[in-house]
């Protein structure tokens, strides 16, 4: 059975676009699967779409035993937790035992089929303590997670411990708290044999865990990134080895940089850039005149 390439995200985003096409660029022989609602079930790039409303039952459930402990939104925190058990059930109703999962701000330049061989030993491949490209290689490891993930609301032990977590992080000022990615830090050290890390082995490339996130790679605000052969590739720090990048994480602002990050440019979307760029300038100069023209 073929490895499916999977996005969660609802409503239309540019980001979204730009993910799913450079999917189907890389890795053409794959089916992309999109799990969203109406406003995106017309991106073409996407081969297989699917309402998430129509998978959401488990994660209502959870839904119900959640408690929000995070200084970011409650809709947001609770869905990065939701899509978990969107995927699950997407995947039990599909009859899917494998596939890949990215975030709609990662653009991927490796043949995911021949990535996931590299981990035939494990159930579940995060990246870092983050699952933003998630390789779910064995079902049950994915449904066990989901299951982790209600034990921590749900069992006392647990449960203190992530209210102790979250007010030491208050009492320092920090932000974030409790989220799906502190799950896999605590699920990985529990069942450190089921889960490995894509970001560790740079002898045989990486998933980036966020252009951000410099670390051992040369550059300042995000990471100087350097093409060969349409593949992108890091410099580290010392040594001035270059590493090869499975793919590219654009979160938050970065996004801008997506298109930019393409294997092919997109003339259609770079259309639209203008137009958008055009109309806004257009509207700028507009309220302008029209602000003078109220003094005069």
């Amino acid at each position: 059975m073929s490895l499916p390439i999977v996005f969660i995200h609802t409503g239309f985003a540019e980001h979204l676009w730009i993910a799913t096409r450079q999917a189907q660029l890389t890795n053409p022989d794959l089916p992309i699967a999109l799990l969203g609602d109406r406003k995106n079930r017309k991106i073409k790039w996407v081969t297989q779409h699917y309402d998430v409303a129509d998978h959401f039952d488990s994660a209502k459930e959870f839904e119900k035993v959640y408690k929000h402990r995070s200084t970011n939104g409650i809709k947001f925190e609770l869905f990065c937790f939701q899509r978990w058990f969107v995927l699950l059930q997407w995947m039990k109703e599909q009859g899917i035992e494998r596939c890949w999962c990215h975030d709609s701000d990662v653009m991927i330049y490796s043949d995911m089929s021949e990535l996931a061989e590299q981990y035939s030993d494990v159930d579940l491949v995060i990246c870092a303590k983050s699952g933003h490209s998630l390789l779910v290689q064995n079902r049950q490891g994915l449904e066990d997670f989901c299951n982790y993930v209600l034990r921590m609301y749900t069992d006392e032990t647990l449960d203190a411990k992530l209210n102790a977590f979250f007010e030491q992080r208050q009492s320092e000022g920090g932000l974030g708290g409790i989220s799906d990615m502190l799950a896999f830090e605590y699920f990985a050290h529990e069942f450190p044999e089921r889960v490995a890390s894509s970001h560790q082995s740079y002898e045989r490339g990486i998933i980036d865990p966020g252009m951000h996130v410099t670390g051992d790679f040369v550059g300042d605000v995000r990471k100087s990134i350097h093409w060969k052969n349409a593949l992108p590739y890091g410099r580290l720090k010392d040594g001035n080895e270059a590493v090869r990048f499975h793919s590219l994480h654009f979160q938050g602002g970065n996004k801008r940089l997506m298109a930019s990050h393409a294997s092919q440019p997109d003339l259609g979307l770079l259309g639209i850039c203008i137009r958008r760029r055009t109309i806004a300038r257009l509207k700028r100069i507009t309220r302008s005149v029209n602000k003078r023209l109220r003094a005069a």
